[in-house]
C-alpha cells in the first residue's frame, strides 16, 4: 500500500479513536501501525480496517482511501438467489438491503465459512474469498457474470433411428459368430447354426454338443461395423433362458478402440443374467486401462458413481418377455427392466482418463449371446448331461429399438427418463435404531426457516401421507426423502449428521423391496 495511503489511515484512526472504546482504539492503532509494513493488508488486520472504513462518522475525505484498501471479501461467484435470501433472513435484513454483499457480512462476522454450497453448505460453493485488488474482483459488480446458456435445440424429443423386429435375420444389421470362445472361463463354441429366426423372434440356443475343445455350443450375434450408436434410448425386448450354467447377456462394445483395447475403450453391459436364478438382473460398466489394468462397476458394487437397486423382486424373467432398457445421455446412464430403474450412473466424472465422460463419449454396437459356464456364475457351473435338464435354454429377442434426439451429442438435452419411470427404487429413510429424540434437530432444520437449500412444506407432506404428529420417525422418513429427491439424490444429501451434515448420519439410502420395515412406520 502506498505510504500516502498509510498516512491517511493513521489519520483515520486518530480521528476515530475518540468514538470508540480505549481498547478498540488501541487495536486500531496497532492494526494501522502493522499495516505500514505489508501490502495488501494482512488477513488478521482486515476486519479492523473494515470496521474503521465502515464507521458512520468516517470523514468524506477518507472514503476514497478506504475504497482502495486491498482486503479479502466473500463474494458470490455465480447466481445464488436462494442462498442469498437465506443469509438475509438469518441476519434479519430487509428485502431492500438484501444484496450479494450479505455473503461478506455473514463471513466477516464469523458466522460460517465463505461457501454457501448448494445442498450441504460446504460443496459446490456459490461464494468465494477474493481480494479487492485482484484481477478477478470487480468492486462495482461483486458477482462474476455466469456463462451463457447452451444453444437452444429445436427438439429434445425422440425419433426412432433403428428398429428390427426380426421378421428375417437381416445381414445388413447383424454378424453371426463362428468361433471358439476362450474368455471369462466360458465353455461354449459359438456357431451360426445356434442362431435362428422363428415366429418373428431372434432365437439364440445353447446345446450340449462337442465342437473343437468345447463340450457346448451356443449362439451369438453383433452389429459391429453395421449399426452403432452414441447416446439414446436402447430397448431390447427379450425372454431370457432358464437352466443351470447359462449366462445370457445383452451388451455393447465400442465401435472403435479410441482409448485402447479392452477395457480402456469401455464396455456397457445392459443386462447379464444367471439361468439358475431367473430373478437376477446385473448391469455393469468396464473401463480404465487395458487388461489386466481394467476396472469395473456393477449393480452389485458399492461405488461413488451409482445408486444401486440390483434386482427385480419376485419376477421370473424366463417366463415372459421384458424390456431391457438403457437410457444414455452425455452425463448419465439409466438401466431399467420395463419401467423400473435398476441402476443409475453419473458419467460427468473423471473415470481415470485425461477428460471427464471418457470413454462414454464414443459410439457402441450391440452384442447378444448365451454363454455356457464362466466366472460370472460362480459355483453354478454346468456338468456333463446338464443339457437334458434345461427346459427353456434359449434367449428370444422380440425386437431391438434405438431412439435418439437432436442435441444429445452436445449435451443440450435433459437426461430423458420419463416421469413414470422415476418411481424410486431407492428411498432415503431413518436408520434403524435412531430414536425420535435424535431426529428433532434435523426435522427443525428441514422444516424451519434455516433450511436454505430446498423448499419443503413438511406439514403438506405429513398430510399427504396421513402421518400423525406423534410419529417422529415417519415424519422424518418423508421429510428426509423429499429433501434427498430435491437435492439431486446424492448420497451426501441423505445423511443428516449431528453437526456437519455428513458424519454420524441419522439416515441412509435403501432399496425398495429389501424387506425393511414399512416406509411410513416408526
Amino acid at each position: 500500500m502506498h505510504i500516502a495511503i498509510i498516512n491517511l489511515l493513521t489519520l483515520l484512526v486518530a480521528g476515530l479513536v475518540l468514538l470508540i472504546s480505549p481498547t478498540d482504539g488501541t487495536q486500531m492503532r496497532d492494526a494501522v501501525d502493522r499495516s505500514l509494513l505489508v501490502s495488501p493488508i494482512p488477513a488478521d488486520l482486515q476486519p479492523l480496517v473494515a470496521f474503521a472504513c465502515a464507521h458512520p462518522d468516517l470523514p468524506e475525505s477518507l472514503s476514497e482511501l478506504c475504497s482502495t484498501a486491498c482486503v479479502d471479501q466473500c463474494v458470490a461467484v455465480k447466481p445464488a438467489d436462494k442462498a442469498q435470501q437465506w443469509v438475509c433472513n438469518y441476519l434479519g435484513y430487509a428485502d431492500s438491503d438484501c444484496t450479494a454483499a450479505v455473503f461478506d457480512d455473514f463471513w466477516k462476522q464469523g458466522l460460517g465459512s465463505c461457501c454457501f454450497g448448494d445442498t450441504d453448505g460446504v460443496s459446490n460453493c456459490n461464494a468465494a474469498i477474493l481480494n479487492t485488488c485482484g484481477d478477478d474482483f470487480n468492486p462495482s459488480t461483486p458477482t462474476i457474470t455466469p456463462p451463457p446458456p447452451p444453444p437452444v435445440v429445436e427438439s429434445c424429443t425422440y425419433s426412432t433411428t433403428f428398429f428390427d423386429d426380426f421378421t428375417t435375420l437381416d445381414s445388413s444389421n447383424w454378424n453371426l459368430s463362428n468361433r471358439e470362445n476362450n474368455h471369462n472361463e466360458e465353455l461354449q463354441y459359438y456357431l451360426p447354426e445356434n442362431v435362428a429366426v422363428s415366429s418373428g423372434k431372434l432365437v439364440l440356443t445353447p446345446k450340449e454338443k462337442k465342437k473343437g475343445s468345447k463340450d457346448w455350443t451356443s449362439g451369438r450375434v453383433n452389429s459391429k461395423d453395421k449399426k452403432f450408436f452414441k447416446y439414446g434410448r436402447f430397448t431390447v425386448r427379450a425372454k431370457v433362458p432358464s437352466g443351470l450354467g447359462l449366462w445370457p447377456a445383452i451388451w455393447m462394445m465400442p465401435q472403435n478402440r479410441t482409448y485402447g483395447s479392452w477395457a480402456a475403450s469401455g464396455e456397457i453391459d445392459i443386462f447379464e443374467g444367471d439361468g439358475s436364478k431367473p430373478q437376477f438382473v446385473s448391469s455393469a460398466l468396464h473401463f480404465g486401462g487395458e487388461s489386466p489394468n481394467n476396472k469395473q462397476i456393477a449393480t452389485s458394487d458399492s461405488d461413488p458413481f451409482s445408486s444401486v437397486c440390483p434386482k427385480v423382486e419376485g419376477v421370473d424373467l424366463s417366463e415372459e418377455f421384458h424390456d431391457y432398457v438403457l437410457v444414455w445421455s452425455k452425463d448419465k446412464m439409466t438401466f431399467m427392466v420395463d419401467t423400473k430403474i435398476q441402476w443409475e450412473v453419473d458419467l460427468a466424472k473423471n473415470w481415470g482418463y485425461e477428460e471427464d465422460n471418457v470413454p462414454w463419449d464414443q459410439p457402441f454396437y450391440f452384442i447378444f449371446n448365451v454363454a455356457v459356464g464362466g466366472w460370472f456364475l460362480n459355483d453354478r457351473q454346468p456338468y456333463p448331461g446338464v443339457g437334458e435338464t434345461w427346459s427353456s435354454p434359449s434367449m428370444e429377442i422380440d425386437f431391438v429399438k434405438v431412439e435418439q434426439r437432436e442435441g444429445d451429442d452436445e449435451g443440450n438435452c435433459k437426461h430423458p427418463v420419463k416421469e413414470e419411470e422415476e418411481e424410486q427404487q431407492q428411498h432415503c429413510r431413518v436408520k434403524d435404531g435412531v430414536s425420535a429424540d435424535d431426529l428433532q434437530g434435523s426435522l427443525n432444520w428441514l422444516c424451519g426457516d434455516s433450511n436454505n437449500f430446498v423448499d419443503i412444506n413438511c406439514n403438506s407432506l405429513y398430510e399427504k401421507f396421513g402421518i400423525n404428529d406423534s410419529n417422529a420417525v415417519a415424519k422424518a422418513n418423508v421429510a428426509f426423502n423429499e429433501y434427498w429427491k430435491l437435492a439431486g439424490k446424492s448420497e451426501k444429501a441423505c445423511c443428516f449428521g449431528n453437526k456437519d451434515g455428513v458424519t454420524d448420519c441419522k439416515a441412509e439410502l435403501y432399496c425398495v423391496g429389501e424387506g425393511r420395515r414399512g416406509f411410513l412406520r416408526g
